[in-house]
């Protein structure tokens, strides 16, 4: 169960302790079980709200945890042992002698998951971390490394760049290729699956992955989440270089939460955050950074989904062994850029340079030339059916009683926010949408699983002035939103 617990992309489990003993449990719904004080955790609605994701080992209800990031049980599953990340620079100097060595790494890494598969799903977009997979599959199977057939698999609104640039790439290398639609249907679907796996992500992180796990006759799939944060040191558009600390700017973000209830949580943040970067500490403020966000955010919010998919059909992440990313989170940062895939195509397949990225509309790095503007750069309408299609199902469920009964939450504040969002129309998903599309999902958790609030709590001034900011934050928010477009 824990043969890979060192890869990054490791799809974690729950555990509960128990008279010393840690007791494991391979979903949300069986550590639930187990838990008779299904009490809500405010800390966790603290740090989801403003981060879109639980921090450390947190689950939505206290007393059940998420096992820690780089650890398993020791032989008597009394106490956790944790891998290391050392501190030792790797002597590299130039850009082409990483490239090199970050492909002979990452070919291992490939071989090693496909062992004896026949036949492969990859995860393909029009960005550049799952090409990268796609060129190095490519690569090895041409040399006869491997032998795998492949099937490419995209989830999109057609027309979109991301649908498109991916065919191209299956059509360039002769693979079959399934594409999944996106609409407000799949996000209803998304919504409820949410609610069984714990809220522990927004609905609107799920897209097709429902889908694709029901698929047959495919031995794996590999995913390439991981490629822009390993190779070029991008965390959410920002490079590692330049990260702040995930405990900056952690306020009761649009006011959502009672005032007291917010003070209470917001005492344990710190510690959540503190505790892994006791376990695996960085000489340089950045790389502290760097792993909070391969701990919290990476693991917290982008695996959980995956694991949809690794119950039904076996998921590696590429770029996440051991050897891969403690190799380049030792490389100096200079060398950690956008160059990294530019010399690693150049190197193995010139071709796929010339198919824009889906995030510019233009081939990589050459920024001189006309966006394509053929073909959307968004894949969904997230924003658009959370306050049009889906508006009455989601109202329905954040102010059913469910919500309110938590005694955490300020219902009137998220009345109003949702109010001003839905006069925006904008069909781009925003915080509100991606927080509103949530609370539906734990709506729908609480009376399934019974999950209890907190005692009643009541200062009616300052609720009264909370309101009052809340209806400020929103209105502006959504002002600037609208202004940009």
């Amino acid at each position: 169960m824990f043969k890979n617990y060192n890869n990054l992309g490791f799809h974690s489990k729950y555990y509960t302790l128990k008279n010393e003993k840690i007791n494991i449990f391979k979903t949300f719904g069986d550590g639930i079980k187990s838990t008779s004080n299904r009490e809500i955790d405010t800390t966790a609605i603290i740090e989801f709200i403003n981060r879109f994701y639980f921090f450390a080992d947190r689950t939505i209800i206290k007393n059940l945890n998420k096992t820690p990031w780089l650890a398993k049980p020791n032989a008597s599953n009394s106490k956790w042992e944790f891998d290391t990340i050392n501190n030792k620079p790797q002597q590299i100097t130039t850009e082409q002698e990483f490239a090199d060595l970050f492909i002979e790494k990452v070919e291992k890494e490939i071989i090693n998951y496909i062992g004896n598969a026949e036949k492969i799903g990859i995860l393909l977009t029009g960005g550049m971390d799952s090409r990268i997979v796609a060129a190095l599959v490519h690569k090895l199977n041409t040399e006869k490394r491997i032998n795998v057939k492949v099937l490419a698999l995209t989830w999109g609104m057609e027309n979109s760049r991301d649908i498109v640039y991916a065919e191209r790439i299956a059509k360039k290398y002769h693979w079959k290729n399934k594409s999944f639609k996106l609409n407000a249907e799949t996000l209803k679907q998304n919504i409820i699956t949410t609610a069984n796996e714990g809220c522990e992500f927004s609905p609107i992180h799920l897209h097709g992955m429902n889908e694709i796990s029901n698929e047959k006759g495919l031995d794996l799939i590999l995913a390439g989440s991981f490629g822009d944060s390993i190779g070029r040191a991008e965390y959410s558009s920002k490079h590692a270089s330049k990260l702040n600390s995930i405990a900056t700017g952690i306020t009761n973000k649009f006011f959502f939460l009672n005032n007291n209830q917010f003070k209470k949580g917001r005492e344990n943040i710190d510690n959540d955050i503190k505790k892994y970067l006791s376990l695996f500490p960085r000489k340089l403020n950045y790389s502290n950074f760097e792993i909070e966000q391969m701990a919290h955010y990476m693991r917290r919010e982008l695996n959980p989904c995956m694991t949809l998919i690794d119950r039904k059909i076996k998921l590696y992440q590429v770029f996440s062994t051991a050897e891969v990313y403690k190799f380049v989170l030792n490389t100096p940062i200079s060398l950690r850029n956008d160059k990294l895939y530019f010399n690693v195509l150049h190197k193995i397949d010139k071709s796929l340079l010339d198919i824009p990225w889906a995030r510019t509309g233009k081939p990589y790095l050459k920024n001189d030339i006309l966006e394509d503007i053929k073909y959307t750069k968004g894949y969904h309408q997230y924003g658009k059916w959370i306050k049009n299609d889906l508006a009455a199902y989601i109202d329905d469920l954040i102010f059913n009683g469910n919500i309110e009964s938590l005694n955490i939450f300020n219902m009137e504040a998220i009345k109003y926010a949702i109010k001003i969002n839905k006069k925006s129309n904008l069909i781009a998903s925003n915080r509100i949408d991606e927080l509103i599309v949530w609370l539906a999902s734990l709506s729908i958790l609480i009376e399934k699983k019974n999950i209890k609030g907190v005692q009643k709590q009541k200062n009616i001034f300052m609720d009264f002035i909370t309101l009052l900011k809340s209806k400020s934050y929103s209105f502006l928010y959504i002002k600037l939103l609208t202004l940009k477009k």
